[in-house]
């Protein structure tokens, strides 16, 4: 159902939210919602060194690539994005996406749009028939997937540049098990 749907019991904000496609035309904005949403949180899990190196990665081309290859949703509030989340098929097995790309901009924080995004890109990654869901989420995301249904399974490093990782948290879901429900 469309966010804006009055069964769904939204108002406000969330009325207002239109979730698509992200395309070519929106990696600008991506990016600046990304690097926005990243800075505003990472000093309480994250050095000045990790937040510039993340910053980098975002703004290369093949940061917008894989963005555009994956099944990525955006949050748009009129035509101004707000936020995203998407998935990659099948990197763990037959029924299972690998959930990235969440990120709400940073004045929408709190008020239930990564909530929905989320919940939007598992149904979809639902429909297309993958039952358990992996992310590989930053150290500030970690309270809210779990709020989600998500477990932490493990840690580990992403490597940035080859002398600045960024400590993450490996998360898992299954969709059987726990369903999302944007409104909890």
């Amino acid at each position: 159902m469309p966010a804006s749907d009055p069964a769904n019991g939204l108002s406000g904000i969330l009325g207002s939210l239109r979730i698509a496609p992200i395309r070519i035309e929106d990696l600008p904005a991506i990016r600046y919602v990304h690097v926005t949403a990243f800075r505003s949180q990472a000093a309480t899990c994250y050095g000045e060194a990790e937040v510039a190196a993340f910053e980098q990665a975002v703004r290369s081309p093949d940061y917008g690539q894989a963005l555009l290859d994956d099944r990525v949703l955006g949050g748009f509030m009129g035509a101004d994005l707000i936020g995203t989340a998407g998935w990659q098929p099948g990197l763990e097995g037959a029924d299972t996406v690998r959930m990235r790309a969440i990120f709400v901009s940073p004045f929408f924080m709190r008020l239930g749009v990564g909530r929905h995004l989320v919940a939007a890109a598992e149904r979809e990654a639902g429909r297309a028939g993958y039952s358990a869901f992996s992310v590989r989420a930053t150290l500030n995301v970690v309270g809210f997937l779990q709020r989600m249904g998500y477990a932490v399974t493990s840690q580990g490093v992403r490597q940035l540049q080859p002398t600045v990782g960024l400590p993450v948290a490996f998360m898992r879901k299954s969709a059987v098990d726990q369903p999302s429900d944007p409104r909890a």
